[in-house]
């Protein structure tokens, strides 16, 4: 028990240690009550013997059905003793199953170990599935865009011998030029403006991951100390029932 003494069974070990002693002692009590049983038994069976058929002896039958009553509450304190024996005994084994369910704390380090190693693999699988996801959008816009600057080049490319033939043909490039400047101007613009949104959103996600952190750390800190608490609490309550069965 010693060995297997741990912080989170030390309430429950001090329990079985009682209960051991009590059962102990119960048994050594019964065995002693046999014994002495037995004893006046046989001397009641011996005085009975040495009675004659007519012998009217009153005050030694007197004395037999005296020692006939003793017996018959020495024997119902003994019933009433067998049956706290079970139920001590029952106590005893619910305590034992407990303490084989909780873990020891060789278990529970490699408990801690393995979910660590889960956590960490886990984690660095994610940031490679984020930076796959980034790059796939970096490109895919990246393709946007230069079919846009494609398909721009491509009617500037149809419209330019037009425009060298006459003037008409250089104002409609002009202002094709200028239209097509505009929508680069709008979209260089709407751009802008979802970079900033995304730079405002990451700054908000930053503020509230540290905030979030900070809760964290004291939740621990409060789970830490509330374990303390407990393990005081079970320490103390184990104090109090050796006290009362002492």
């Amino acid at each position: 028990m010693d060995v297997q003494e741990t912080e989170g069974n030390k309430a429950d070990l001090a329990r079985l240690k009682a209960l051991v002693i009590l059962n102990e002692n119960l048994k050594q009590q019964e065995s002693k009550f046999k014994a002495q049983c037995k004893k006046q038994l046989k001397e009641l069976q011996d005085k009975i013997k040495h009675v004659g058929e007519g012998d009217d002896d009153e005050e030694e039958m007197r004395r037999i059905r005296e020692i006939e009553k003793v017996y018959e509450k020495d024997l119902a304190k003994f019933t009433r003793v067998r049956q706290l024996l079970a139920k001590m005994n029952q106590d005893l084994a619910f305590v034992q199953r407990k303490i084989d369910e909780v873990p020891t704390r060789t278990e529970l380090v490699q408990y801690e170990r393995r979910f660590v190693e889960l956590h960490e693999q886990v984690d660095s699988k994610l940031e490679e599935t984020k930076k796959h996801f980034d790059t796939f959008n970096n490109l895919q816009d990246r393709t946007t865009f230069l079919d846009r600057e494609l398909v721009l080049l491509d009617s500037i490319y149809a419209k330019y011998p037009e425009a060298r033939k006459n003037d008409t043909g250089k104002e409609k490039l002009k202002e094709e030029l200028g239209r097509i400047q505009a929508d680069v101007d709008k979209s260089t613009q709407g751009v802008q403006a979802n970079l900033t949104k995304l730079k405002e959103n990451r700054t908000q996600l930053t503020d509230q991951y540290n905030q979030l952190m900070e809760e964290q750390r004291a939740y621990h800190k409060a789970c830490k100390d509330f374990q303390d608490e407990c393990t005081k609490n079970e320490y103390l309550q184990s104090v109090q029932q050796q006290q009362e069965v002492s």
